[in-house]
C-alpha cells in the first residue's frame, strides 16, 4: 500500500481529508459543545496524551492512505470556526485558517449545471458579507 504525503494532495482533496479526519476523530473526542478554543484544546490534549491517540490516528492513515500524524498531533491547528462555532483542524501549511471549509457552497445555471468556480465555504462567504457591510458602513459614515 502506497501513503501519500498530506501536502502532495490538491487542495479539493485536502479539504475533503481534513474534513473526514474531524468526523472520524468526533467519534473519539468532542462529544461535547465548545464556546471556548481554550476548553477544546484541553481537552484535544488530553484526547492526544490517551493510550489509543495513535491507534485511531494510524488507522485513519491506512484508511485514506495519507500521512496526517502531524495534523493531527498539533494541538495548535484545533480551532474553532469564528463563523458558526464548530471545530476543525487547520490544514494549511501556516495555520493561519480561522474559518473552517466544510460546507462548500453549490450555484447552478439556468439548465441546473453545478458551476462554483472558486470553491468557497458557507463560512468563508459569510465572512466576506460581512467584512463588506462594515466596510461599506464606514465609507457612507
Amino acid at each position: 500500500m502506497i501513503i501519500i504525503n498530506f501536502y502532495l494532495l490538491d487542495s479539493e482533496k485536502q479539504r475533503q481529508v481534513a474534513n473526514e479526519l474531524v468526523l472520524y476523530l468526533s467519534q473519539f473526542f468532542a462529544q461535547d459543545f465548545y464556546v471556548s478554543e481554550i476548553d477544546l484544546r484541553n481537552d484535544y490534549r488530553i484526547f492526544l496524551e490517551s493510550d489509543y491517540f495513535n491507534d485511531v490516528v494510524a488507522d485513519f492513515e491506512n484508511e485514506h492512505s495519507v500521512t496526517i500524524a502531524f495534523l493531527a498531533s498539533n494541538v495548535n491547528r484545533v480551532k474553532l470556526c469564528n463563523q458558526c462555532g464548530e471545530w476543525f483542524i487547520s490544514y494549511d501549511r501556516r495555520n493561519k485558517q480561522s474559518i473552517c471549509r466544510k460546507w462548500i457552497q453549490k450555484r447552478y445555471s439556468l439548465d441546473g449545471v453545478r458551476m462554483n468556480v472558486n470553491q468557497r465555504s458557507m463560512c468563508e462567504l459569510s465572512a466576506r458579507n460581512r467584512a463588506t457591510i462594515k466596510w461599506q458602513r464606514a465609507v457612507s459614515v
